[in-house]
């Protein structure tokens, strides 16, 4: 799909490759003592077509591998009910877990970017898990508390990488 410095971007095309990209987050909140695991049971339907969302909205992953080893996920989404409302050419990205490196976060949010354009978005939005319906949001203080319900949870370099690759709060 894309390389950057040895991080090759491959989209999930198999049952072997969404279970990587569900278990992706483990190795990087290890250490984390506020981080609670998803149901890997749930995150798969969470993920899978028996997912309403899916019903009016199309979404791609895709894993950052460099090696043989999963440094980093994305997934770029487009709702067609959002688009008939708004009327505003607005694709979404999330799921976005990464190592602390801006390298596989550029190489990640390039490769949602270019999709979303490619579908004809004009604007990228983001983090949804997948739709504002579920998580949303980045975590940019307060790292020292468990999330609550619904709430997604990030490592303090998550807000920082992401701002230095051009994204900024919009609320």
């Amino acid at each position: 799909m894309g390389k950057s410095k040895n991080i090759e971007i491959k989209a999930v095309r198999n049952k072997r490759q969404m279970d990587a990209f569900i278990r992706m987050a483990w190795p990087i909140y290890r250490k984390d003592p506020n981080w609670i695991p998803p149901l890997v049971l749930e995150r798969k339907m969470h993920l899978s077509r028996r997912n309403p969302y899916f019903s009016h909205a199309q979404a791609r992953f895709w894993l950052a591998v460099k090696g043989r080893r999963v440094v980093g996920r994305i997934s770029a989404q487009i709702d067609r009910l959002y688009l008939e409302r708004y009327s505003n050419s607005t694709g979404f990205w999330g799921m976005l877990e990464a190592e602390n490196d801006i390298q596989i976060f550029r190489a990640l949010m390039e490769t949602a970017e270019s999709w979303l354009k490619k579908k004809g978005m004009k604007r990228i939005q983001g983090p949804f898990n997948l739709s504002i319906n579920q998580e949303c949001g980045l975590l940019i203080k307060g790292f020292e508390y468990a999330p609550a319900v619904m709430m997604g949870h990030a490592l303090p370099y998550y807000a920082d990488i992401i701002r230095e690759l051009g994204h900024e709060k919009a609320k």
